[in-house]
């Protein structure tokens, strides 16, 4: 099991369980900031920006100067795994081969170190524009910028793509049972997280416990790239209702859009960059920072006393946990699945990981029924 963990799936009970190792945390206990930062960046392949980020925040070892130049890299890395994700979801709905793949993700994994290595504004917006023109790719080279931003003020029931990304629209047809499991996460459950009542609640005692089953206020909420861009909004929230992977795939490319919008502004969009992260006090040794990734809002738990001295408790809050909760979004949309064979449940378990959480490793588990 990787440091991500995995989540398992049981079919045909639909039972959801995340089996992330928070243990291995402990690592990071006793270590100085510095170096506890150092192995952070070590230890996660996925977001390894956002974790890095996150990490020298709730350590305190971040200017707003260089927290706002970090972001630039933790903006290229969403837009990176964004598009990962676009094209694995093509490929396994057989809308592209092996080849088209492989062309897709060729130079991808350079975007971030390109960005990094950029000498100058100019240099990045060239970067940046090339990494726009990759998505542009995907509608049959019309303008991302301009498509999205009217889909982003008001969500239509029918959305018509050019290109691939309009057949994998079309594509993505999950049976599901009911609307009303849907229905009910997405009103109840969908909303800006209230770090009033979340942080009222929480201390380095039972920091590693919530972890593992995040609630807020008793409840499971969704933490995705949709619940970003549908807080608010009614418009969003009852589309969702109608047609919750295809209006979660659609958050997705305006939050694509946002992301790029920000990173082409010549002013650097700073109010934008503002929204993606915070950080805040729970005690005078404890500190909780968090910022937002492709896949939703990764929190970072701390409790030290120094710069020099060792740090006492640490806890990673990735959304895989959110959104698998017993409770949560993912399991709620596997469990409200139509009956079908073990091959066709697999491959909408695989769609519903893919849209909500896009970095989480599945492991499928086929129950024996016993007579």
């Amino acid at each position: 099991m990787s440091m991500q963990g995995q989540v398992e799936v049981s079919y045909p009970s639909n039972s959801v369980v995340s089996n992330r190792p928070f243990a291995i945390q402990k690592l990071f206990m006793n270590r100085r900031p510095a170096e506890l930062v150092q192995l952070v960046g070590l230890s996660y392949s996925l977001c390894g920006q956002a974790q890095k980020f996150a990490a020298n925040s709730v350590l305190d070892l971040l200017t707003e100067q260089e927290a706002l130049r970090a972001l630039d890299l933790v903006m290229v890395e969403s837009l990176r795994e964004h598009l990962l994700s676009i094209v694995q979801m093509l490929q396994k709905l057989n809308l592209i081969n092996q080849a088209e793949q492989i062309a897709f993700m060729s130079g991808v994994g350079r975007w971030v170190p390109r960005f990094k290595a950029a000498k100058n504004l100019e240099e990045q917006q060239i970067i940046i524009g090339e990494i726009l023109a990759e998505y542009e790719k995907l509608i049959d080279g019309q303008d991302w910028l301009k498509c999205f931003s009217a889909i982003e003020s008001k969500p239509k029931d029918s959305i018509e793509l050019a290109g691939l990304l309009g057949q994998l629209m079309q594509a993505l047809n999950v049976d599901f049972k009911t609307e009303n499991a849907s229905a009910e996460i997405t009103k109840s459950q969908l909303h800006a997280i209230n770090h009033d009542v979340l942080f009222s609640n929480l201390n380095s005692c039972n920091w590693n416990e919530w972890a593992s089953k995040p609630e807020v206020g008793g409840k499971a909420i969704e933490n995705s790239a949709f619940s970003r861009i549908a807080q608010g909004s009614n418009d969003w929230c009852e589309l969702a209702v109608k047609a919750p992977l295809k209006t979660r795939l659609l958050a997705r490319f305006i939050d694509i859009k946002q992301h790029l919008e920000a990173l082409l502004s010549k002013d650097n969009n700073q109010s934008f960059k503002n929204k993606l992260f915070g950080k805040a006090k729970v005690s005078d040794s404890e500190q909780i920072a968090w910022v937002e990734t492709a896949r939703g809002r990764l929190y970072h738990f701390a409790q030290a006393q120094g710069l020099n001295e060792p740090v006492q408790s640490y806890v990673i809050s990735a959304p895989t946990e959110w959104n698998f909760h017993p409770q949560g979004v993912a399991g709620n949309l596997i469990g409200s699945l139509k009956n079908s064979s073990y091959d066709q449940w697999k491959t909408d378990v695989s769609m519903i990981a893919q849209i909500i959480d896009p970095c989480v490793p599945l492991a499928f588990i086929e129950e024996q029924m016993h007579a």
